[in-house]
């Protein structure tokens, strides 16, 4: 099981105080690493850029970063909760990355100087030269395909992981479409500073994989080859800080030590010390009480009552752009054809959950992509609640034939012969869902459905999603993707062999196309092939019925600058400074 599915979205029903609702935050979001492209409506020559402050610092001591809960790992192929992939990432880095403090978020060549692709499976590497890990071990190209061999070895790609040892929760990530052949086949060192990696056939989104925290480069000198790293072991990359230690005493006063490394390659970050701390390891019980300068949870509410020594930044509400987080409905492929799945996507009131049961905080998913993939997005994709459209789908398939009021198709909803009768599973205890029962079991009735209450325990419905999917009707559960690309989310949620295709889907055509693109190296031919397949899965295959994307929020001090948003909701504390 990995962190890409979101199964507790947060639903804040009233103003409460702001303890309630970071318990409420502890209990029910999942946040997870989301690595994206941002152009503005999928326009590719619309972009903006952060403001970067020009002012100079003043104050170099300590930054304090809230969590609001624990982490789970230091090691980079199982940090999948967000404050371990943020751990990881102020400490690692990869051959590449995104440039946060562009709104458009373009992939940047980092520890690799340069790279050029020989054929669509040979990548050759040029590495940065004079680059040091944190135990002073040199980066080159041998620590590059030592660190591709082990991760290799670790997701079993070699066969002959130890017996004892369970996969990473990033395996998935580094194999092919069927899920059994490893993407890397072998990585050879050329020269000092020129690696090759071969690939087992063409995958395109390649470099965006390299940029995942999971590729991340880690010292051979101090990494374990042949196991996954400790919490209570060192975490030795090349980033601007040194991980310390991690203070989890009790579960409400945790925190993770960072100092800052003289010896990096780049400018060196303001910042000597940093803590990633919960509000009880700072002493605080609500937001501005402490010297703190980065908050992981934000309220909706919260630019109305803030103190002075607080700014509240609205990402999404700036720039149009949420989080790549995809929320929906899920149908059981299997039992439900298209024909049905079709009349249950046009009898979903979508401004309904957006607006009354999100209260706003979030932006109407046309389909699994977000708009913040810019040139991959399609914006022409439209499904929208029309009941009457559903009842004419009803009618030709000889379901209320004559019917003319809405009293007839809900008596026949609540007789005890509906036209259909369908459970929807969902965890008791989670707001949203909860909520979205209520609602779904009144739309139905409006066309003769009608709708099972089956709410289990969190336990039940994670083995309902993951070992029994056939007991499934519909269901409500949310995806994070992992990298940039939208193959991942696709072949994630679609693709027969993925163990995240909760609805059972097996369509021939998207099988194709998402082969197609993995063989389609130009980014532009690639965009079309996504664009396609984005149309198909809301107008022909109705897999799911789509929610919304998150709306990213961001609040810190007041006092700090050169913040660098970004709809990847990706914290980074190397540029920024407190004056």
């Amino acid at each position: 099981m990995t962190d890409n599915i979101l199964i507790n979205p947060l639903t804040i029903k009233s103003k409460t105080s702001i303890l309630t609702v970071l318990n409420m935050e502890k209990k029910n979001v999942i946040s997870s690493f989301l690595l994206i492209a941002l152009i503005i409506s999928g326009v590719s020559n619309i972009i903006i850029f952060n403001n970067i402050s020009q002012e100079d610092p003043t104050d170099f001591s300590t930054f304090r970063r809230q969590i609001y809960s624990s982490f789970s790992s230091i090691e980079p192929l199982n940090s999948t909760d967000s404050i371990s992939k943020d751990v990881v990432h102020q400490v690692c880095e990869g051959l590449f990355t995104y440039d946060l403090r562009d709104i458009s978020l373009p992939r940047i060549n980092h520890l690799a100087e340069d790279y050029f692709w020989k054929n669509q499976t040979m990548l050759q590497v040029k590495v940065r030269e004079g680059v040091l890990f944190h135990d002073g071990y040199p980066f080159n190209a041998s620590a590059v395909k030592w660190n591709l061999d082990r991760i290799n070895y670790l997701i079993n790609a070699t066969r002959t992981l130890s017996s004892d040892l369970k996969l990473p929760l990033s395996a998935s990530l580094f194999f092919l479409q069927d899920g059994i052949t490893p993407i890397i086949n072998r990585t050879v060192v050329e020269t000092e500073l020129n690696v090759s990696i071969y690939l087992n056939s063409p995958f395109s989104p390649f470099l965006n994989l390299l940029c995942h925290q999971a590729s991340s480069m880690l010292s051979p000198k101090s990494t374990p080859a042949t196991r996954l790293i400790q919490l209570n072991e060192d975490l030795i990359g090349t980033g601007p800080f040194i991980f310390d230690s991690c203070t989890q005493d009790d579960s409400s006063k945790e925190a993770v030590h960072f100092s800052r490394w003289d010896g990096y390659w780049r400018n060196l970050p303001h910042f000597e010390k940093m803590i990633f701390g919960t509000f009880e390891y700072f002493g605080c019980t609500y937001f501005g009480q402490c010297e703190i300068d980065w908050y992981h949870f934000i309220n909706l509410w919260l630019d109305s009552w803030l103190p002075d020594n607080l700014k509240f930044k609205s990402f999404t509400d700036d720039t149009g752009l949420p989080k790549l987080t995809y929320q929906y409905l899920g149908f059981n492929n299997k039992v439900y054809n298209a024909t049905w799945r079709k009349v249950m996507c046009l009898a979903f009131n979508y401004s309904n959950v957006l607006d009354v049961i999100r209260l706003g905080n979030g932006i109407r998913a046309k389909s699994p992509i977000s708009a913040s993939f810019g040139a991959a997005y399609n914006i022409s994709v439209q499904n929208s609640y029309n009941i009457t459209k559903a009842r004419n789908i009803m009618q030709s398939m000889g379901f209320g034939t004559g019917f003319t009021t809405d009293a007839e198709w809900i008596s026949i909803a609540e007789s005890i012969s509906p036209f259909l009768s369908i459970p929807y599973t969902y965890n008791l205890g989670n707001q949203f869902r909860e909520d979205l029962f209520t609602a779904v079991h009144i739309w139905f009735k409006l066309i003769g459905i009608e709708v099972q209450d089956d709410g289990v325990t969190f336990a039940e419905y994670l083995n309902y999603l993951y070992d029994d999917r056939d007991h499934l009707g519909i269901y409500s559960v949310g995806f994070v993707p992992d990298y940039l690309d939208p193959y991942n989310t696709l072949d994630k949620l679609f693709n027969p062999n993925s163990d995240l295709n909760f609805a059972q889907v097996d369509d021939p055509w998207v099988n194709s196309k998402l082969l197609l693109a993995l063989n389609t190296p130009d980014e532009a031919t690639r965009n079309n092939i996504y664009k396609d397949i984005q149309w198909y899965l809301t107008e022909v295959g109705c897999f799911h019925a789509p929610l919304y994307h998150p709306k990213i929020t961001v609040l810190h001090s007041a006092k700090i600058y050169n913040t660098p948003y970004n709809a990847l909701d990706l914290f980074e504390a190397y540029y920024m400074y407190r004056i």
